[in-house]
């Protein structure tokens, strides 16, 4: 018998056992994802109590794993909450979601204010969502949606926050002297 046969041997032997492995392994694979759907429904139950009691990165979760099950609708309503909480990724993705109607109304006017408010936060895709509608938007719609970003970004916690300018800081600056030891008598 040659080195040949004896691997050719060996290869059919080991695959003869890898079957029976995996046939015996079968009726445990089956019968873990019949509680695949339960440990689902159990996880999204604990992160649904975190994110109703207020938690913004469980709200950003709970949101986007709706979006992967396909229920946009109530990823919407997470995302928003999210957002509005100062969460950047759900910033980005509810302004994509207004951006092709994705279980909400199609509204470009919407969709630039949250591409506006996540691309002042250092969001690089947004900053090209808010470049790309700005360039589709009428006049009066770039307005208003201008008006709605700076509303949010107003509202919205996290935001860049520049302190408004004082009366003098606005007035000619003073003149700086330089200070004097006291005088001794």
């Amino acid at each position: 018998m040659s080195r040949k046969d004896l691997r050719w041997g060996e290869s059919f032997g080991s695959l003869f056992v890898m079957k029976r492995f995996i046939f015996l392994l079968l009726p445990v694979f089956f019968l873990s994802c019949k509680s695949a759907p339960e440990k689902i429904n159990a996880d999204l139950a604990s992160l649904r109590a975190h994110a109703e009691r207020g938690d913004e990165k469980a709200q950003w979760e709970l949101g986007s794993t709706y979006m992967k099950l396909g229920n946009w609708s109530e990823a919407n309503q997470w995302l928003l909450k999210a957002a509005e909480r100062g969460v950047i990724e759900a910033q980005y993705q509810l302004a994509q979601n207004y951006e092709k109607g994705q279980g909400i109304r199609k509204d470009f006017v919407e969709a630039y204010a949250w591409f506006f408010v996540a691309a002042e936060r250092g969001h690089l895709q947004a900053l090209n969502g808010r470049e790309r509608l700005s360039r589709l938007l009428s006049h009066a719609d770039l307005e208003a949606a201008n008006r709605k970003a700076f509303d949010y970004v107003t509202k919205v916690p996290g935001r860049k926050e520049t302190p408004a300018p004082s009366p003098k800081d606005s007035a000619a600056p003073e003149k700086k002297t330089k200070p004097t030891a006291p005088k001794e008598n």
